[in-house]
């Protein structure tokens, strides 16, 4: 994971932090994107991979 987030971030030039936490697929489909809640999920933009 850390290589595919330093290729993404490649030439940003921003900072970036990044932090795992295992989910059971219940509290994962009650709360996919967590940080998010109050914005507006239907055009919100963010990157997941497994």
């Amino acid at each position: 994971m850390r290589d595919r987030l330093d290729a993404v971030n490649d030439g940003v030039g921003a900072p970036c932090a990044w932090s795992t936490k295992r989910k059971s697929w219940l509290e994962f489909a009650l709360d996919p994107a967590p940080g998010l809640a109050g914005v507006d999920l239907e055009n919100a933009v963010f990157k997941s991979s497994n």
